[in-house]
């Protein structure tokens, strides 16, 4: 982790910072529950067992002096971290003095980054298939069909820029551009997953509440570098997998969780969204590759001299993106993702975009399921289902 509000920019490990700020609330709250007179809703049993948890939580150190005892955070487990590493039996190892709280605190990493595993939705143990995300869709492509030869591969049109759609009382047109030819489909039901920002701009006949709705959805964008690499991370850092946190413009370094020890890896030199995202990705990708190499220099020393051959992506520049996600956490995402997710006679809206899932395939996953749902329903109203 890395905090530019700190003294010239400190750098820390990450469980530096995590437990070192749950040791100092853990004695913060030991010294308040030892206040005489404090209206605490406990027994004098509970409360001995609110300050063995304390201990326990925050890795307090418990001294007697005077017929009394307190409780005070000095990482002497080592949980925090060591200074020299446990070896043989001559060398139990030299635990790291604590961060300061009032460093820790104006380091700003607790206001995002240091909590990022207690979301519901972004848990450490999160999983990726062998070769990347995408092989989620191969896969699916590769289905065979039902009803005739070939798989669901072969039913993609590619290349094919979608200008308009028009709903119908029996079908669906939609209007297309194929490499300059303006060509027609005909279906009985259209399963849109376009982006709201370009949906919002396409000529239909669609309720015009529906497209301000579109128009209005939240949204956000962000950015990613890319670099071919030595696997320094984990030769000189002891790092595999994971994330290293700062509160510069990159936020994010993201280490590859497969191929650990091969001579080299893909390595995600920024990752950032909202308001930061929308400057970065503004900037030409030569300055982008420069400002990510110079802060990444601030995280792993000789950063440069170990990245190659990088990329820099924002996705609200992307043609056929033009945002990263929809902003689930606005106030006014609710009612306007409903009111999208709404069918609309024989269309639907589809992705996460319309999901309390903005942003992972989940969502896309679940606003999937319930438009073949709806469609079921419509097609075969009295069917008997479990």
């Amino acid at each position: 982790m890395h905090s530019g509000f700190v003294g010239n920019g400190k750098t820390w490990q990450a469980r530096e910072a995590i437990f070192g700020l749950q040791g100092h609330v853990a004695e913060l709250l030991s010294k308040c529950a030892a206040t005489p007179g404090m209206d605490l809703p406990l027994s004098k049993d509970d409360l001995e067992k609110f300050q063995a948890m304390l201990a326990n939580f925050g890795d307090l150190t418990k001294t007697q002096a005077g017929g009394k005892t307190s409780y005070s955070y000095k990482n002497q487990s080592g949980r925090a971290g060591y200074e020299v590493q446990p070896g043989l039996g001559n060398q139990p190892g030299r635990p790291l003095s604590p961060l300061a709280l009032d460093e820790i605190l104006r380091s700003n990493l607790w206001n995002d980054y240091i909590f990022r595993d207690a979301e519901y939705f972004w848990q450490t143990s999160l999983l990726e298939p062998v070769g990347g995300m995408d092989h989620f869709v191969k896969g699916f492509a590769r289905q065979p069909l039902a009803r005739q030869a070939g798989n669901i591969e072969g039913l993609v049109r590619f290349g094919a820029k979608v200008t308009a759609i028009d709903v119908g009382n029996d079908k669906v047109t939609v209007v297309y551009d194929d490499s300059g030819s303006a060509r027609v489909l005909t279906a009985d039901y259209c399963v849109s997953s376009i982006p709201t920002p370009i949906f919002a701009a396409l000529r239909t006949n669609l309720p015009q509440p529906y497209i301000e709705a579109a128009r209005k959805l939240p949204i956000e964008a962000a950015g990613k570098v890319g670099w071919q690499a030595e696997r320094f991370w984990e030769t000189k850092d002891n790092i595999y997998g994971g994330i290293s946190w700062t509160t510069d413009a990159i936020t994010q370094i993201w280490y590859p969780s497969s191929g650990y020890l091969s001579p080299k890896g893909t390595l995600t030199g920024a990752y950032m969204y909202g308001p930061p995202a929308d400057a970065f990705n503004a900037r030409p990708v030569s300055e982008r590759l420069h400002i990510a190499r110079e802060q990444g220099e601030r995280i792993h020393p000789e950063y440069s001299k170990y990245v190659e051959h990088g990329i820099a992506i924002g996705w609200n520049n992307m043609e056929f993106e033009q945002m990263a996600w929809a902003t689930e956490g606005d106030p006014a995402f609710g009612a306007l993702a409903e009111a999208l997710a709404t069918p609309q006679g024989r269309f639907y809206l589809v992705g996460d975009q319309v999901t309390f899932w903005s942003g992972w395939q989940e969502g896309a996953l679940i606003s999937a399921r319930e438009a073949v749902k709806s469609i079921d329903r419509q097609v075969n109203p009295t069917a008997t289902r479990p």
